[in-house]
Formats: structure tokens, C-alpha cells, sequence
């Protein structure tokens, strides 16, 4: 009891500091953007009310996420990649969203992986320079010998945020059918985690470079 008292003090107090300083915006400093901070304080609350309900839960965990996603990954990724010139409506990145929670087990991300290196496809690591401090990110860049056809893939890994709250969410209802209930739970955490994702991706004019895949094989 002592333990779940915890984890619910938890999910309270970490969206309002998440949202907080998501919006005052640490890194670029600003004291105007603490009055605007505190003006999201409400809607933050509000977010958690519905953060400890069970059926809104997930849909406001899968939100949170793709807001850190798209702001401190995708978002700074995109915007360098098109200031460098390595992206364009015909080189895009496409973002991997699994239709099931388990695709994103370390095993099966890896078995994922190599196939981007089988023929026709070969793949390797570009390192891309988002900041002025020498901050970087890197995705797969992947070509299609075949075709002529390159192109980029992320496999987003705050995805795995998603498997262990469906572990921690289900390790008291263990039974035959666990995984079958988790990847079913987790297809509606997934669904919510890429509309967000792709609504954030288009308020920023980022959604003209950007695909979404859910299979290896629907790749170009």
C-alpha cells in the first residue's frame, strides 16, 4: 500500500514539473517565460486529474511523451537536418511506431536493426550538430541500392517508457495472457504517443519531411 502511495505521489508531482519547465524553457532562459509557466500550472493539474484516472491515464502518460519526443529529439533534429540541407520531402526520416509494445524489446529492436542491412538496404549511424554547444543526435541513415532511394529511420526509445508502466500496470494481474493484454493496452498507449507526435511534428512545419512506418517492410 506503502509502495502505491508513493508511485501516485509520483504521477502527480512529476507532469506539473515536466510542463512547467517544458514551457519556461531552461536551457534558453527567460524570466517573462516564468509568468507563462505559471499560467500552465492549471492545465498541468488539470492533466494529472486525469493522470489518476485509469482510463485517461494512458492517454496523458502517451502525451507527455511524445511532447518530450518532439521537443528535446525529433523537433531539434529536423530543424538542423534542414538548416545543413540533409533532409528534404524526397529524403525524409521516418519514425518507427510499432503496432505492438513488445516490438520494442531489446531483442526484437535488434533483429529489427539488422535487417536494415540486408540487401538491397545498408545502414549506418549519421551524427547530426543540433546546437551552437556542439550538441548532437543520431539516427539511421538508410540506402536502397535497388532503388538509388536514401532516407533516414528513428525508433523512438521513449517507447520503452511505455512497456515498463504497462509491466508496472499489469505485475499484479500476471496470467497466460499477459502479453497478449499488455500489447493490447500498449496499442492504445501507441495510437496516442504517434497522433501526438504527428500533430506536434505538423504545428512546427516539420510534417512535409517526416513519415511514420509501423513495419520494416514499408520502408521505401
Amino acid at each position: 500500500m506503502k509502495r502505491y502511495k508513493v508511485f501516485e505521489l509520483i504521477i502527480t508531482i512529476v507532469p506539473v514539473v515536466l510542463i512547467f519547465f517544458l514551457e519556461i524553457d531552461v536551457i534558453h532562459f527567460n524570466p517573462d517565460h516564468i509568468i507563462v509557466g505559471l499560467g500552465c500550472l492549471p492545465v498541468a493539474f488539470k492533466l494529472v486529474s486525469e493522470i489518476r484516472s485509469d482510463k485517461l491515464e494512458k492517454f496523458s502518460t502517451a502525451n507527455l511523451l511524445a511532447v518530450g519526443y518532439v521537443k528535446n529529439f525529433a523537433g531539434p533534429l529536423i530543424d538542423a537536418m534542414l538548416a545543413q540541407q540533409l533532409i528534404s520531402q524526397q529524403k525524409r526520416i521516418y519514425i518507427f511506431i510499432p503496432q505492438k509494445i513488445s516490438d520494442f524489446e531489446a531483442s526484437r529492436m535488434n533483429v529489427l536493426k539488422a535487417s536494415l542491412n540486408i540487401s538491397p538496404l545498408s545502414s549506418k549511424t549519421k551524427t547530426v550538430t543540433i546546437s551552437q554547444a556542439g550538441d548532437r543526435r543520431n539516427i539511421l541513415e538508410i540506402s536502397n541500392s535497388k532503388t538509388g532511394i536514401s532516407f533516414y529511420v528513428d525508433f523512438p526509445g521513449t517507447l520503452l517508457s511505455l512497456s515498463a508502466l504497462l509491466e508496472y500496470e499489469m505485475q499484479k494481474k500476471i496470467n497466460d495472457d499477459h502479453q497478449a493484454k499488455k500489447d493490447e493496452r500498449g496499442k492504445k498507449y501507441i495510437e496516442i504517443f504517434k497522433r501526438e507526435t504527428e500533430r506536434l511534428l505538423n504545428e512546427n512545419g516539420h510534417g512535409d519531411f517526416i513519415s511514420f512506418v509501423d513495419l520494416i517492410g514499408n520502408l521505401p
